[in-house]
């Protein structure tokens, strides 16, 4: 209890600090253990202290070993062996103090050449060299030809075969037969597969190279040569974290984020299931990015080097690791817009309504909170949404969401505990769709779609009867136009036709006056001759004598000859013929419908056919004009015409 509050101490704590200020022995840059002494490798040089550590009152026994000064970067063991990589060079460790190894300055690290007892690579600021141990010492064999950047973090993936990590990329490297120069070199960063080019660590574990990266762990596709993620690892840990660094020991496989230390049995028939995740405490995060080192001293015990020193982890054990699967609940749930409002709020009951939140109020915060009684600050949360991607962990007793779509959530926090377990809660809600894709609005939407379906049809519909009508228009228009054709024609052909008519009306009535004519030359013609016969009789009387019967015999034949010309009934045939060929049939026609007419009364119909007027038919029929009347008279009693009916249309429409 305080004046300000209460604050606590946290007795299960995995972390203790070897030393802290103002009893500083510098950073911590590496550590090892050998013969009972715990070796701590700092920028101002190299201290030991008994392993296990053994406190001298407040502080643990902790010596400098002696000519040591100065920035110790690695401590390696090699055989049995301990080295220290020193900025002045490398070093042999023997009863807490130190030999120098060959005349190499600024060495990182050292490794023994895989599969060559003997031998070893030391990196340095400017390369590898080959070192070889000749009658119990060893002695520089060459500096690595070709190689010449600085080789502080490598892996070996056989003798000859190298991957290095240099500041923005990772170097591929293979060697000679004898080990003495490069002969090929080869880069990887992003645009082979790496996710960044920065903080790309390899790490050996068994037998082949792995990349810790900042999106999980990385292996090299040899058939493709690219870098590709390694589920089966990343699921082994705690997913696709950001993981600084990566090794093996002792069959388990150990990694170090920002925030968390992962240890995993490779030996477990069934992966993650025995992997403990253990959260860093937020104090230390800073230190741990800056130096991103994990030394295993033992399967319960790890060392890591932090700005401040050293601090020790021990590995919970699980049967100390407390039940807090239900410590962790959501406590409040707000509407972050337009102002806030709580819409849930925890409660005994663990109760969670069905939230639906309209779309104009969906940006949201959440609210979560660990029991009263479990201590937090070791407490490191991560949270995800519709079963995605975890977050990164953090501290945060907030999270909000903006602008969500429409549909259904699941909002999940997880809490993990320093001890390696967990707790998690969960709460669904559903956002609501906006106005217009609400259900109401689609079924207004089918609904307008319908009806625009039907105008569509609509429309399409009075177009093919407006091209119908048009094409019925057209066809009218064409008729039309036939028809006027037709009638033009029609009418050409009727004025040629009544031309023809005219033209053979007039040739009718041409022949009709012809015959006429003839007729009447063909009648005074005979009257003449009647004439000159009655003058020959006259002067065949008045001759007498001798002589005259010769003079008599001759007008005898003359008259003879006259009778012979005056005979006309074969000429009236003839003429009769003409006339029906002219007037279509007309004698024939008239004899077959008046049988009974006389000769004189079927001329007198020729010649009224003919047009020809009383005066002219009279003396053609050698009758006086009262006697043409009589037999007009005769021919209306035969007909039987009545007195308005005339003889001539009778003559001319009905025969």
């Amino acid at each position: 209890g305080l004046d300000s509050g209460i604050d606590y101490v946290c007795l299960t704590s995995p972390f203790t600090n070897l030393y802290s200020y103002p009893y500083s022995y510098g950073a911590g840059y590496t550590a090892a253990v050998k013969d009972g002494s715990l070796y701590l490798g700092t920028n101002r040089g190299l201290y030991y202290t008994s392993y296990p550590v053994q406190s001298n009152g407040n502080l643990p026994d902790i010596r400098p070993v002696p000519q040591s000064s100065g920035q110790v970067w690695n401590l390696c063991h090699i055989g049995d062996e301990l080295f220290c990589l020193h900025d002045r060079g490398i070093f042999l460790i023997q009863d807490n103090g130190m030999k120098r190894v060959t005349d190499i300055t600024g060495a990182w690290c050292c490794q023994q050449v895989m599969n060559r007892k003997g031998l070893m690579y030391i990196g340095v600021y400017n390369g590898i060299y080959l070192v070889e141990k000749t009658d119990g010492e060893w002695r520089v064999v060459c500096k690595i030809e070709g190689l010449n950047d600085s080789s502080r973090l490598f892996e070996q993936e056989d003798a000859r075969t190298i991957w290095m990590y240099n500041t923005d990329h990772i170097t591929h490297i293979k060697l000679s037969e004898n080990l003495t120069k490069v002969t090929s070199v080869k880069d990887y960063d992003t645009k082979d597969g790496f996710p960044s080019k920065n903080h790309i660590y390899p790490a050996k574990i068994k037998g082949r190279i792995y990349f810790a990266t900042p999106s999980g762990i990385y292996k090299h596709n040899i058939h493709k040569d690219i870098m590709e993620p390694y589920p089966d690892m990343n699921n082994l840990l705690n997913g696709t974290a950001t993981y600084s660094r990566l090794l093996e020991y002792n069959d388990h496989l150990i990694s170090l984020s920002p925030y968390e230390i992962c240890i995993a049995n490779l030996g477990t028939y069934k992966k993650g299931a025995n992997t403990s995740i253990n959260p860093i405490r937020q104090p230390k995060i800073e230190s741990v990015l800056n130096f991103e080192a994990i030394i295993p001293l033992s399967d319960s015990l790890l060392v890591i080097p932090n700005e401040d020193g050293f601090a020790l982890f021990s590995i919970p054990a699980v049967r100390e690791q407390q039940d807090r699967s239900h410590s962790l609940y959501i406590k409040n749930m707000y509407l972050s817009y337009p102002k806030d409002s709580l819409v849930y709020t925890a409660n005994f009951l663990k109760r969670k309504p069905a939230l639906s939140i309209d779309y104009a109020l969906n940006s949201i915060r959440f609210e979560y909170e660990l029991s009263s009684l479990i201590l937090s600050d070791d407490t490191h949360f991560r949270y995800r949404l519709n079963k995605g991607e975890w977050s990164d962990f953090t501290v945060a007793r907030t999270k909000e969401y903006s602008n969500l779509p429409e549909g259904e959530y699941i909002f999940e926090i997880k809490a993990l505990f320093p001890d390696g377990t967990s707790s998690s809660d969960e709460i669904s809600f559903r956002i609501l769709p906006p106005w217009y894709r609400s259900v109401m609005a689609y079924i207004c939407y089918i609904v307008l779609a319908l009806f625009g379906m039907w105008g569509v049809y609509r429309w399409d519909d009075m177009r093919v009867k407006r091209k119908k009508q048009q094409a019925i228009v057209e066809k009218d228009k064409e008729l039309f136009e036939m028809e006027k054709e037709y009638e033009e024609k029609a009418r050409n052909e009727k004025q040629i036709m009544q031309l023809e008519k005219e033209k053979l009306e007039h040739d009718l009535q041409h022949k009709s006056q012809e015959m006429a004519n003839l007729m009447i030359n063909f009648v005074r013609k005979n009257e003449m001759l009647t004439e000159i016969k009655s003058e020959i009789a006259k002067v065949s009387a008045m001759l007498k004598g001798e002589g005259s019967r010769e003079s008599k015999q001759q007008l005898i034949l003359i008259n003879s000859k006259i009778d012979s010309n005056i005979q006309s009934d074969e000429v009236l045939k003839r003429i009769e013929d003409q006339f029906d060929l002219i007037h279509n049939n007309f004698m024939k026609r008239l004899h077959a419908k008046h049988p009974d007419l006389s000769n004189n009364e079927r001329m007198m119909c020729a010649y009224l056919k003919m047009n020809l007027s009383t005066k002219e038919i009279a003396p053609l029929l050698n009758i006086s004009v009262r006697g043409v009347e009589t037999i007009r008279y005769r021919l209306r009693k035969k007909f039987g015409l009545e007195r308005e009916d005339s003889l001539t249309d009778y003559l001319s429409n009905y025969l």
